[in-house]
Order: C-alpha cells, then structure tokens, then sequence
C-alpha cells in the first residue's frame, strides 16, 4: 500500500524489527517443545471453555453480528478473524485453567494462539510455532519483571496489556509485517489496553482475555494497511506505563530479546484456578492422607500477600468465585480432590463435608512469600498439629507437570468429546510441528461440531413401525 513508514527509534521500534526477522530455525528445540506443550496446553482449556456459560453467550453474540470471515469456529462454521479470536480465547480462559506467565502474571496462551489460529487460513506450523513465541518474547521483554506485578496491584489485569502485546506480536509475525509496521501493531494494540482485578471471579474475566485476542488480531491487520500509531507510547514517559501505574514504580523496559526464551517460563497450571493458589493446594493435597475422615477444628492457609487481595471470596456462590476463593481450594485439596473442573461444580460446592472444612480454613497473607510458596498447618480436633510446606507449586517451570499429569489434565478438559475425537486431537497435536497438524486438528473439531449439529436419526418408535 505504498512505501514502508520509517521506523523510529526506541523499545517499540526495536521490538519492530526483532519481529520482522523472527524464523523458525533459530528456536531451539526446547522452545518448540515449549511452544507444542503451550498449543496442546490451549486446545485442552478452549475446548473445555467452549460450553461455559461466559464463551456460549459470547458466541451467540457473535452469530448474531452476522459478520463474515474465513476464520473457522470450533463451534462450527466461520466468521471475521477477530471474532473468532474473541471467542476461542474467552473459551480458553473461562475456566481459569490456562498457561500463567510467572515473571509477568499473565496469561499468554490464550489470546495469543486465539489470535493466531484466528489470523491464520492456510499458515504453516513453523511459522505458527515461531509466532507465537516470538509474540510472547516481545510482550514479556517489554514488561520485564514489574510491570505486569506492578499492574496487578494497582487493580489492572496484566493481561489486559500483555496479552494484546502478544497477540498482536504473534500476528505481526504471522502476516510478515516490516519492522516499521510491526511497531505501529504493537502500539496500536497498547492504546486499547483494558482489563482490571476487580473483575476476577466473574465473566468478565476470561472476556477480558477475548478482547486481548480480538484488538490483537484487530491491531495486526491495520498496521498491515497502514494505520500509523504512536511508537513514543513506550518511551520513557511515553504513556503507556506512566498511565497505569502513575507512581512510577515500573516502566517499560527497552528489550534484550536476544536473552533467554520466555516461553520456557511459562507454568502450566496443574488446577482449575488462580494460580497463586496452587502452592496452597499443593500443601493441602500433601496432608490429605493424614487426615482421612478425621475432624478437624481448624487451618491455616499461609500464602503471598498478593494472592488474597485476587483470591478474596471466602464462601464462593458459583464456580467463578470458587476458582478465587482460597478456602474452597484449600478444602478441596485436604479431601484429596485433584482441583480439577467438576470440584467446581455446583454439586461440588454444596457438599457438606466441604463446607464444613471451608468454615475451617484461616487464610494468612506471610510477608517474604512469594506467589509459588506457601504453608498449611492443619489441627485436627484431637489437638494433633500437622504441617505441609511447598516452596515451589506444581506445574511450575522449575516443577514442571509430568507427561502423564499433562495427558491426565487433557483428558479432563476433553471429556465432553468423544474418547476417539479426544485421542485423535491429542495425537495430532503432539505431532506439531510437522505439515498441517494445526489444520487437521482445527478439522477434527469441526468435524465434532458438524456431527452434533446434524439431526440424528430417529429411533423406532414404540409401535414398531421400522423402515
């Protein structure tokens, strides 16, 4: 559309031409085993998300614009990419069983493969793989190890930025922007950051991640027609970081992406719930054992400071606020539940034998803790004390989850499908990347969504009349 526009200098325009020579074959097989597990990792939560309550009235919506688009549904059916990236990535988010980035908190997974799967009709899995790590590299670099936490406590979602820095990142890659046009989707995806904790345990949460997906997508493809946007957003005083966090406590940081790989510290959340409550969890889950059917009188749930001020209901009343109540979790863990999606059920939530453990549990913000540490103490009526520790949570980069928890979680996001459609998804994404393995596991699903749409066969009625 006429000559490339000049790039200027800064953090913006720096992450601009990283982009545009990001390649398949500088990633090292550990980042695209990373990338693979992250994908395998993003089908597993979407399809689990696409019945959710929050994805079917989304989707709906969407039907109703009545918009356009080769971007396929894994509902079925087709629309306008950024749509469907809205959609899918709520989907993936709306249980709140995705990916976490510890050194940013935010949740990358999501809206970036939304946005990508979304933005891409006919793309290879190379150039899937290096976009989405190289978006997740742009987003975290620029955020350091502040900002994202920096946000988080003055009450914005850090994913509301990250989250659309990456995906617009990815996109950029996908769609083989210039440096220069890869600076203005960056910039452009900034000036519509949104996303706040005050809206943690409720719909708006995963929607949150939607619209991270569809500004990214949104963003990628007006820079590509050449829509111009302030680059001096992330300059030091540029006001993008100054905006949000108005103390100045963290900035935007010029990016070393030559360093190490962010993909690599992803966590993949082992429970289906705010991650700063995993350590707690798993501290919980160490003393199931010994407590057995005995009764308890009281528990103490030393966690971060930070975790409670998210995870702050103390009697959930539905499954969103259950997923940010640390007492629920903490009794799920002491009956030796695995946190998985039907302990948040509303069958789940009026147990007796839970409610009265909930009652029990005392949470206790520690100084010096950090989100993946944390201590319970249980004591039992009989006055015995027992205490577990976790200095580091499950699913962690440094205590990754084992093949087989991973199959075991994708097996539990899928058990709404067929056991023949799950395996056959799971087997090709375990391929990836190889030739087409993105598309014919795009296809199983709406192959799935097409046979259940599709009016069944009647069955023979009680008076015998058969053809």
């Amino acid at each position: 559309m006429g000559a490339a526009l000049p790039a200027p200098a800064g953090p913006a325009a720096r992450a601009g031409e990283w982009l545009a020579a990001a390649a398949f074959d500088r990633l090292e097989p550990r980042v695209v085993a990373a990338v693979r597990a992250s994908l395998i990792d993003w089908f597993a939560c979407t399809v689990a998300g696409l019945q959710a309550p929050v994805t079917q009235l989304v989707a709906v919506r969407m039907r109703r614009y009545a918009a356009t688009g080769p971007a396929a549904l894994l509902t079925g059916g087709a629309t306008a990419a950024p749509m469907a990236a809205l959609v899918h990535a709520t989907a993936a988010h709306a249980l709140d069983y995705d990916d976490t980035h510890i050194w940013t908190d935010a949740h990358f997974g999501g809206p970036t493969w939304a946005a990508l799967l979304a933005a891409s009709t006919s793309s290879r899995d190379e150039d899937l793989c290096v976009a989405f790590a190289a978006g997740v590299q742009v987003a975290a670099k620029l955020a350091g190890r502040r900002l994202g936490h920096a946000m988080a406590q003055r009450g914005f979602q850090a994913t509301g930025l990250l989250g659309r820095l990456s995906a617009a990142a990815s996109c950029s890659v996908l769609l083989r922007l210039d440096a220069a046009k890869a600076a203005a989707a960056l910039s452009l995806a900034a000036t519509q950051t949104s996303g706040l904790t005050g809206a943690f345990g409720t719909m708006a949460k995963p929607f949150q991640g939607g619209r991270a997906a569809f500004d990214g997508v949104l963003a990628a493809d007006l820079a590509a027609d050449g829509f111009a946007a302030s680059t001096a957003l992330f300059e030091p005083g540029g006001g993008l970081a100054r905006a949000l966090v108005q103390d100045g406590g963290a900035q935007i940081v010029d990016p070393d992406l030559g360093g190490e790989w962010e993909v690599l510290r992803t966590s993949t959340k082992a429970y289906a719930c705010l991650h700063g409550i995993h350590p707690a969890i798993d501290a919980a889950r160490e003393l199931h054992p010994q407590i057995a059917a005995r009764a308890v009188r009281s528990v103490r749930a030393c966690v971060a400071p930070g975790v409670p001020r998210i995870g702050h209901y103390g009697a959930p009343a539905d499954s969103h606020e259950a997923r940010f109540s640390i007492p629920y979790c903490v009794a799920l863990g002491l009956t030796g539940r695995a946190n998985r999606l039907r302990d948040f059920s509303a069958q789940a939530l009026a147990e007796p034998r839970l409610q009265s453990l909930l009652a029990c549990v005392e949470v206790v913000p520690q100084e010096g803790l950090r989100m993946y540490e944390a201590a319970v103490q249980v004591t039992l009526a009989d006055g015995t004390v027992l205490a577990a520790d976790v200095p580091m949570a499950r699913g962690h980069p440094a205590r990754p989850l084992s093949a087989d928890e991973l199959d075991a979680k994708f097996i539990d996001c899928t058990a709404a499908l067929p056991a023949a459609t799950a395996t056959a998804l799971l087997d090709t994404l375990r391929a990836f990347p190889a030739r087409d393995t993105v598309a014919r596991a795009l296809q199983i699903l709406r192959e799935h969504a097409h046979s259940r749409a599709r009016p069944q066969p009647a069955s023979p009625s009680s008076t015998g009349d058969i053809e």
